[in-house]
C-alpha cells in the first residue's frame, strides 16, 4: 500500500492518444493559431484601412444643428483617435496585458483541464474580436484591445503543455515547428483582412474574422480531449505522475538548477529583438530605399507576405525535422541547429539591406527567411524537455513574456537610431539602422544558442551519471521532498524518465 503525506499532491488520469488524433490535435491547434496571430494584426492593419478618421478634408468631423459631431459624409464610419492613442492600441493594450496575463492564467493550464482553459480563452478573444463591430468609441475599442490580449495569452503555454504530453520529447521539435507555422499563415491571413475590408468594411471583416473562433472552442470541448500531465513519459504501468499544484514562485524556485532555461531566455530575447527590429521597419525600408510608388509597395507588400508565409514556414519545418533527427546523437542539438542557421541567416541579411535593386532584395529575403526563421519550434521544445509536467504552461508563459517585452524594445532602439539621422555614405537611415543593429543580434543569439546546446549537454551527461551511480532524483525541490513517504512508489523524475526533467 501507497501512502502519500499531502494532500495537494494527485495522479494525472493518463489517456492514450492514437496517431490519428495525435494528427487532428495538431490540426486544430494549429488552426486555433492561425487565428490568434490573424485576430491580433486586425487592429493596425485595419486603422489605416478606414477604421481610424485621418482628419483630411474628405475625412473630418463637424457640428449638426444640434451641436454633436458628425461626419460630413453619411457613408463616412470611422473613429477619431490620436497618434498616441493609436501607439497605445497598437502596443501596451494589447503587449503588456498579454504579457501579464500569460503568466498569471497559465496557472489555470497547469492545474485544471487544459482543454477547457484553452476553449474559454479562444472564446473570450474571439468575442472581443467580433464585438469591435459595435464599437463607437475609442475606450471601446481599446477594452476590447485589452480582452483581446487576455484570452490569446493563454493559447500557447496551453498548446505547448498539450503537444509535450501528446508527443514524445524525440518528435517535439518537429511538432512544434509545426504549430508554428501558425505564426507565417496567421501573418498571410493578416493581409487578406486588407482585401476584405475593401469589400465588406472593417466592421463586417472583424466579424468575419472573429466567428470562426467561437466555433472552434466548441470543436475544441467536444473532440480534444486532455492527455493528462506527463502523458507521453509515461512509459510502463509501473510509472506514476504526481501532481502537485505548482504556483508561478515554484516554477522559478524548481528552475534555478536548470541553467538552459535561463540560457534559453537570453538568446531567444536577443533573437526577438533582431526580428522584431526587422519585421518592424521592412515596409519602410523597402519604400524608402526603393523609392516605390503607391501601387510599387502594395505589390511588394504582397511578395514580402508571400516570403514571409512559404519561407518562413519551410525553415520552420527544416529545423524541426533536423532538430528531432539528431536527438539521438546530442542532446544539444535542437539548440545546435539553430545556432548554426542563426550565423548562416546573418550574411544574408546584410544582403538584403545593402541589395542594389528591389528584385535582389526580395530574392535575398527568401533565403534570409529560410536560414533565419528556424528558432521558434525547437526553442519551444526545449523549454518543454527541461521542465516537468505540472509547471510547462507557467514556465512557458515566463519563457514567451520575458522574450516578447526584451524583443519590443529592438523596435524602438531603431527608432530612436532613425530619429537621431544616425546613417553610413551612401546608405539612408532605416538601412545604417537595421545594418548596424540586426545582423549583430542574429550573430550574438546563435552564440548563446550555441551555450543552450552545451549547457543540455552537460545536463544530459550529468543525469546519466547519476543513473550509473543508482541516484534517483524522487523530488522537484526540497519544498516537494515530503510529497512521497513510501519510496517503492516510482515517480517521473529524471532518473526513470525519457524527459530528462532538470
Amino acid at each position: 500500500t501507497h501512502t502519500h503525506t499531502q494532500t495537494d499532491t494527485y495522479t494525472d488520469t493518463m489517456v492514450v492518444v492514437g496517431r490519428a488524433q495525435q494528427l487532428y490535435t495538431i490540426s486544430l491547434l494549429l488552426l486555433i493559431y492561425i487565428l490568434n496571430q490573424a485576430d491580433r494584426q486586425l487592429v493596425p492593419t485595419l486603422i489605416s484601412g478606414g477604421l481610424k478618421c485621418n482628419n483630411t478634408a474628405t475625412n473630418t468631423l463637424t457640428d449638426d444643428v444640434n451641436g454633436n459631431s458628425a461626419h460630413n459624409s453619411s457613408s463616412l464610419d470611422c473613429i477619431s483617435f490620436s497618434s498616441l492613442e493609436e501607439g497605445v492600441l497598437k502596443g501596451p493594450a494589447f503587449t503588456v496585458v498579454f504579457g501579464v496575463f500569460g503568466v498569471s492564467l497559465s496557472y489555470f493550464a497547469d492545474n485544471y483541464n487544459r482543454i477547457i482553459v484553452l476553449a474559454i480563452a479562444l472564446a473570450v478573444w474571439s468575442s472581443a474580436t467580433c464585438l469591435v463591430y459595435f464599437v463607437r468609441e475609442f475606450y471601446q475599442l481599446a477594452l476590447l484591445r485589452v480582452f483581446l490580449g487576455v484570452g490569446e495569452a493563454v493559447c500557447n503555454p496551453v498548446a505547448y503543455s498539450l503537444i509535450a504530453d501528446i508527443f514524445s520529447k524525440e518528435r517535439r521539435a518537429l511538432v512544434l515547428s509545426v504549430y508554428h507555422l501558425g505564426v507565417y499563415m496567421g501573418g498571410g491571413v493578416g493581409y487578406v483582412a486588407a482585401a476584405a475590408n475593401s469589400t465588406l468594411g472593417w466592421r463586417l471583416t472583424f466579424m468575419v474574422f472573429g466567428a470562426p473562433g467561437l466555433l472552434l472552442s466548441l470543436l475544441c470541448v467536444f473532440t480534444l480531449t486532455d492527455p493528462g500531465r506527463g502523458a507521453s513519459e509515461k512509459k510502463d504501468d509501473d510509472i506514476v505522475v504526481q501532481k502537485k499544484n505548482y504556483n508561478i514562485i515554484n516554477v522559478f524556485r524548481h528552475m534555478k538548477g536548470s541553467p538552459p532555461f535561463y540560457i534559453l531566455i537570453i538568446a531567444s530575447c536577443l533573437r526577438q529583438i533582431a526580428g522584431l527590429s526587422l519585421g518592424a521597419y521592412t515596409p519602410t525600408l523597402f519604400k524608402q530605399t526603393f523609392h516605390l510608388s503607391p501601387h510599387e509597395y502594395s505589390f511588394t507588400m504582397s511578395m514580402i507576405g508571400v516570403i514571409v508565409f512559404v519561407c518562413g514556414s519551410i525553415g520552420q519545418l527544416i529545423s524541426g525535422y533536423l532538430g528531432d533527427k539528431l536527438m539521438s546523437r546530442s542532446a544539444g542539438a535542437k539548440a545546435l541547429v539553430i545556432f548554426l542557421s542563426q550565423l548562416v541567416a546573418a550574411p544574408f541579411i546584410v544582403g538584403v539591406l545593402l541589395s542594389p535593386n528591389r528584385d535582389t532584395a526580395l530574392g535575398v529575403l527568401c533565403i534570409a527567411y529560410i536560414t533565419a526563421e528556424t528558432w521558434l519550434g525547437p526553442a519551444a521544445a526545449i523549454v518543454q524537455d527541461v521542465t516537468e509536467p505540472h509547471m510547462r504552461a507557467q514556465a512557458s508563459a515566463v519563457y514567451m513574456t520575458i522574450n516578447t517585452v526584451i524583443g519590443g524594445c529592438g523596435p524602438l532602439a531603431i527608432g530612436a537610431m532613425i530619429g537621431d539621422h544616425f546613417s553610413f555614405k551612401g546608405l539612408n537611415d532605416v538601412q545604417s539602422a537595421l545594418l548596424v543593429f540586426v545582423p549583430v543580434f542574429y550573430v550574438l543569439s546563435g552564440v548563446v544558442f550555441a551555450l543552450v546546446g552545451l549547457s543540455l549537454r552537460h545536463r544530459h551527461n550529468n543525469i546519466n551519471r547519476s543513473k550509473g551511480e543508482g541516484v534517483v532524483d524522487v523530488a522537484v525541490n526540497s519544498d516537494d521532498a515530503e510529497t512521497q513517504t513510501d519510496m517503492n512508489t516510482p515517480l517521473l523524475n529524471e532518473s526513470n524518465s525519457a524527459s530528462s526533467y532538470s
